[in-house]
């Protein structure tokens, strides 16, 4: 397990320790007090103490988040202290080394999301080898370096030269740090690194994990996100005799659908446009079908009594430029061209919906609905287990192996025999190898301000609530919730080689500050506004934006992945064609060509890798311009893109 540090600490006493984290942010302007944990009651050798920064809740490495401060102790200095929990590395039962506890900032007594102490047992490192950039701290004498990495396991804490950050061919890609804008920083000194939609006190405890040799099933489901619950939910209403499991590898809605803005569209092909463009004859059906899975959803949530504060604002689109005026015209012509109730705004029209200086004109569709995402899956999982589906958490799958006339399905604590298996796992590729091809994992941004007060709701209007879009490539997304705070997300759409995922890449001061500085400059009249929560998730990206359907294991499985960021509504419509798939059904949805044809794959690394940086920096030059370059007319007449 690689943990990549912001300070390194040497040859230190826990009084040094302290004075140490001190001083680290004393120059971030915050002062912070060490609450320290308690002994694991093992031998020393086998001592680890981690300072988390949650309140005491199941954590693991990869995950903390905020400034991460390693500290080399002599096994003899490891401090006594009040709690032990469960922790893992890298889901690796080491978590009997571990107690965590909470930091608690001076200043008001807050649990602090900005800081996290890790307590290692001492091993000699050679400085001028694995640290040729040191500084020393002047006070504590401690050497310090800033951002390397190093491996953590029961040896203690060294270096790990051969790790993917280290390795030359990742030097290449790696990016300069960034340091964040007065009024960015300014804005986001107090937001927590956790999703907002999660970080509520109603979240449900976990399921218990599938253990031992699980009794046999009809239908396994992998992955409890919108396409698992949605494929469960529909599965048990066709067959309610039908045996269903659900198996997930974190927690409900620690992946992208609980992490999103929840914009309902009922679009099932990314958009009008990109549907004519892809399957011009059959348009019509696909809108039918669109309609016809946005009606289902609601009707579900009122059947099952899902409160996920669901509701149809509809959705301006708004140009910020005066050649993104003309695509909102386009937009416009294109949607009333094939039949869809819109209607196009002036500047003055807009701004009179939503203030923005920035506003020069919008298209509105009313179709758009919002919903509040965590309480969507947290609902589903509750009406699929009303019907009787089992459903377990905290069990990624390791294997599959083919049995019988199905399929031995292998979690990390146990297994189960399925007669059939769906796969809904958005971008976690891990599970079936073969979804690499084509799904390419891009990490989406997210900010969440403090609730606005009246006086600032006044000033920006917004009072019908619609979800906000713009019109370029690289797009915001934006809309008000329950409280009256404002989620703000997108533009800056992330690939990390070669296709990494890591919960490092969810806190980016790079991402993160610029979406902030690009909110106050849409709002200018929010100065001073302070944001609360920021994250990240993961968008699983296909060349033409749609998913991708298909079978494998002789037709024992199916899977749908590959939404684009437009899935909150359309896994509503994967799961159904992956039911019909893995059963083996023809129906209207298994013959439409978007199912029966995949979307071009990706090219290898390192191709890969280039190819979306320079389609990124096209989509910059076209934001700026208006003019589309050579190198996106290439990637149109080849029917492939990059989008979130």
């Amino acid at each position: 397990m690689l943990l990549a540090p912001d300070l390194l600490l040497q040859r230190a006493d826990p009084l040094e320790v302290r004075e140490a984290v001190g001083e680290a942010h004393h120059h971030a302007g915050r002062q912070r007090e060490v609450l320290l944990g308690e002994r694991s009651g093992l031998p020393e050798d086998q001592r680890l103490v981690v300072l988390s920064d949650e309140s005491g809740r199941q954590q693991t490495l990869p995950e903390v988040g905020g400034l991460v401060v390693v500290v080399g102790l002599p096994l003899h200095l490891l401090p006594a202290g009040r709690e032990e929990v469960a922790l893992s590395l890298n889901d690796r039962s080491v978590c009997r080394w571990v107690t965590t506890q909470p930091l608690r900032a001076l200043d008001h007594g807050e649990v602090s999301s900005r800081i996290t102490v890790v307590l290692a047992p001492h091993r000699p490192v050679d400085v001028d080898e694995a640290i040729p950039r040191c500084g020393r701290d002047r006070t504590t004498d401690l050497v310090v370096e800033r951002a390397q990495e190093f491996v953590l396991d029961r040896r203690g804490l060294h270096r790990q030269s051969q790790a993917w950050s280290t390795h030359p061919v990742m030097r290449l890609f790696s990016q300069p740090p960034v340091s964040l804008k007065p009024r960015a920083r300014a804005a986001l000194s107090d937001a927590a690194p956790e999703v907002f939609w999660t970080d509520r006190p109603e979240r449900p405890e976990a399921r218990p994990p599938l253990t031992g040799i699980a009794p046999r099933t009809g239908l396994l489901i992998v992955g409890a996100g919108f396409t698992g619950l949605w494929a469960a939910i529909q599965a048990k209403t066709d067959d309610p005799a039908q045996e269903v499991v659900v198996v997930e590898a974190g927690r409900l809605g620690d992946g992208a659908s609980g992490r999103n803005g929840g914009f309902v569209e009922p679009s099932l092909t990314h958009g009008l446009a990109q549907g004519l463009a892809c399957w011009p004859d059959e348009m019509d059906v696909l809108t039918r079908l669109g309609a016809e899975n946005f009606a289902a959803i609601g009707a579900a949530l009122t059947a099952h009594g899902i409160d996920a504060d669901f509701h149809q604002p509809g959705e301006l689109t708004l140009a910020l430029s005066e050649h993104q005026v003309a695509a909102v015209r386009e937009s416009f012509e294109v949607h009333r061209a094939h039949g869809h109730e819109v209607h196009l705004l002036d500047a003055k029209q807009a701004r009179a919906r939503v203030d923005s200086p920035l506003y020069r004109a919008g298209v509105f569709d009313p179709s758009v609905g919002l919903v509040d995402p965590a309480r969507l899956v947290w609902g589903l999982a509750r009406a699929a287990e009303s019907l009787g589906v089992r459903l377990h958490e905290h069990s990624p799958v390791t294997g599959f192996d083919t049995e019988g006339q199905g399929v031995r399905v292998r979690c990390e604590r146990g297994s189960i025999h399925a007669h059939r298996v769906v796969i809904g796992t958005n971008a976690a590729q891990g599970v079936l190898k073969r979804l690499r091809a084509w799904v390419l994992p891009v990490y989406d941004h997210v900010l969440m301000t403090e609730p606005l007060s009246p006086a600032q709701l006044a000033a920006i209007g917004w009072e019908g609530r619609e979800g906000l879009a713009d019109a370029g490539n690289q797009f915001h997304y934006y809309r008000r919730t329950l409280d009256d705070r404002v989620l703000f997300g997108g533009y800056d759409a992330t690939y990390h080689f070669p296709g990494r995922i890591d919960p490092k890449f969810e806190q980016s001061d790079a991402s993160h500050g610029l979406l902030a500085e690009h909110f106050l400059d849409i709002f200018p009249q929010l100065e001073g506004i302070r944001f609360t929560h920021r994250w990240a998730g993961v968008i699983d990206t296909t060349s033409r934006f749609t998913p991708l359907f298909g079978t494998a294991l002789g037709g024992r499985m199916a899977y749908a992945v590959g939404y684009t960021g437009l899935g909150v509504a359309s896994t509503r419509f994967g799961a159904r064609v992956a039911l019909d798939l893995v059963a083996g059904r023809d129906t209207e949805v298994t013959r439409l060509g978007m199912v029966r044809r995949k979307p071009v794959p990706f090219p290898p690394e390192p191709i890969r890798y280039a190819a979306v940086q320079a389609t990124r920096s096209a989509l910059a030059a076209e934001d700026r311009t208006g003019r589309r370059g050579p190198w996106l007319k290439v990637l149109d007449r080849l029917g492939v893109g990059f989008d979130s």
